[in-house]
Order: structure tokens, then C-alpha cells, then sequence
């Protein structure tokens, strides 16, 4: 992989502070479903804004709005990530670098 390639992570990897594009869903029927009524489709660009102090739910900001997410859901969503957080900033959910 090259520097500038980005790299596809399930989006309940990502950490507080990092940027993707969503990639592709993988959850099925419903969840699927609801995941793209709610703006998760491919090509959508989503920012890990906070994580809740237990580690779930994730908020992450797409298409100008807030949404909180459970890790189970994010795990059936690809992104291709594209910054992540910089080194040293806080990950202990109360937000990242803006």
C-alpha cells in the first residue's frame, strides 16, 4: 500500500478525530436497510466525532448531521480511510482534533 492509498477498516475501527468514505455495506436485510436510509451509502463521507465512555455507541457526523451508531452495527459498514486522528490526541471519546 502506498502512503496516499487509502486503507479499508470496518468503520467501528476507527477511532475518535478520523475521516472516511464509506466503501460498502456489508450488514444484511433491515440493518442494511436502515444504515442507508439514514445517509450510509457508498461514496458518503463520515467523521468518528466521539465515543460513548463504555465504548459504545460511536457518534459520527455524515451528510451534515449527528448519528450515534453501536459498534455491532458499525462493523457491518467498509470505509476507506482517509486522516486519521493525529497522534496524541484524545481518544478517550471526548472528541478529536477539529
Amino acid at each position: 500500500m502506498t502512503p496516499n492509498q487509502p486503507q479499508t477498516l470496518l468503520l467501528s475501527d476507527l477511532r475518535p478525530g478520523d475521516e472516511a468514505v464509506v466503501a460498502s455495506l456489508t450488514a444484511k436485510g433491515g440493518v442494511k436497510q436502515r444504515l442507508m436510509e439514514m445517509g450510509l451509502t457508498r461514496g458518503a463521507a463520515v467523521r468518528v466525532e466521539k465515543c460513548a465512555p463504555m465504548g459504545d455507541p460511536l457518534e459520527i457526523s455524515v451528510k451534515g448531521y449527528h448519528l450515534s451508531l453501536r459498534r455491532k452495527d458499525c462493523r457491518g459498514i467498509l470505509v476507506d480511510a482517509m486522516r486519521a486522528a493525529a497522534p496524541g490526541a484524545p481518544q478517550d471519546g471526548k472528541g478529536g482534533p477539529r
